[in-house]
């Protein structure tokens, strides 16, 4: 937090000296500016390419230059060697140089420097950018790529559900019309072959088919039990604790329904009174 990495980092190390080891292994992901210079800052970038570009043709010149001074030089020679001391003495230098690069990590790039800004300016210079900053375009453009086609993908995958989902609700809200129709017409046909009684109160331990067929003989038409498929009592649709639940019955012949209905319309409907219910009367309605 103490530093501004908008500016150049080399000439801010110094703000954070006294904990620069523990700075420099923790790793960030970002990219930095090392010199305040765009000739020096353009020098610090160097594609990977370029390292064996380089070095590749300068193995090679020196391995055939020496070789033919060596081992193929003929009468020049001062210091001839075979083949196979040849290929001893590069197998050796393998090693040599092995063993150097590994010495030169462990203790001259790991070397601690301590609080000399100068070192710890060098120190970050040769390696210790290497473990502070571990930004890599390549890969991270590869690492969002990857996101990006992934993201993509589960859209698609979103968009397909998301399609397959609005065609389920269409469908489902179009049986849900079908089905609310259909409940319509059962509501208008049962309200066309149903005898509904309401306001009459109800009785105890009464018999609904019985107290259609009374009301029934009350208007003169005879009604037996077996021309009635069902009675019942229902809560109405809107219930009111001060109103006992509605008389439902329905005739095996609507017919029936017509002239019980017709026959109290003459008698100017039923009440409690008509019903031996104890109390002041009160009407009931039949629809």
């Amino acid at each position: 937090s103490r530093l501004d990495w908008s500016k150049p980092l080399l000439s801010q190390l110094s703000k954070i000296a006294p904990h620069y080891q523990k700075w420099v292994n923790s790793a960030v992901y970002r990219k930095c500016r090392l010199f305040e210079s765009p000739l020096l800052e353009g020098l610090t970038y160097t594609p990977w390419y370029l390292v064996p570009m380089f070095w590749i043709p300068v193995i090679i010149y020196l391995t055939v230059t020496q070789c033919f001074s060596h081992v193929y030089c003929g009468d020049v020679c001062t210091s001839p060697i075979t083949e196979v001391e040849f290929v001893f003495h590069m197998a050796i230098g393998f090693m040599v140089w092995t063993f150097l690069e590994y010495s030169l990590h462990r203790w001259v790039f790991h070397y601690d420097p301590g609080s000399s800004i100068k070192l710890i300016q060098l120190h970050f210079l040769i390696h210790g950018m290497h473990h502070k900053l571990k930004y890599d375009s390549t890969s991270d453009l590869k690492s969002l790529e990857d996101t990006q086609n992934k993201l993509l993908t589960e859209c698609s995958v979103l968009d397909l559900k998301l399609k397959d989902l609005e065609t389920k609700t269409n469908e489902a809200k179009e049986e849900l019309l079908d089905l609310q129709a259909e409940v319509n017409n059962q509501h208008h046909w049962a309200r066309i072959t149903n005898i509904e009684v309401t306001a009459l109160p109800a009785l105890h331990r009464e018999s609904p088919i019985d107290l259609v067929i009374g009301i029934a003989n009350f208007a003169g038409v005879i009604l037996t039990r077996d021309q009635v498929e069902f009675a019942t009592r229902v809560q109405p649709q809107k219930p009111n604790p001060n109103r006992p639940k509605s008389l439902i019955a329905k005739p095996k012949n609507r017919d029936v329904k017509d002239s019980i209905l017709s026959e109290l319309r003459k008698l100017k409907g039923i009440n409690t009174k008509n019903r031996d219910v104890e109390g002041a009367s009160k009407k009931g309605f039949c629809e």
